[in-house]
């Protein structure tokens, strides 16, 4: 099994792929939720339709 992500710290202006697993009758578009903490903790999310 593999890490959630690549890094323990990503620097700011970096950025990282992260695979998807795709399945037969799947919806071609599907929200994706990306979470993050500053250094000072402050927490963050994004939402995104991912098309495929």
């Amino acid at each position: 099994m593999r890490e959630k992500v690549p890094f323990d710290y990503l620097e700011p202006g970096k950025g990282f792929e992260e695979l998807v697993i795709v399945y037969s009758g799947m919806p071609s578009k599907f929200p994706l939720l990306t979470t993050w903490e500053d250094n000072n903790g402050k927490k963050y999310t994004k939402e995104q339709i991912v098309t495929i």
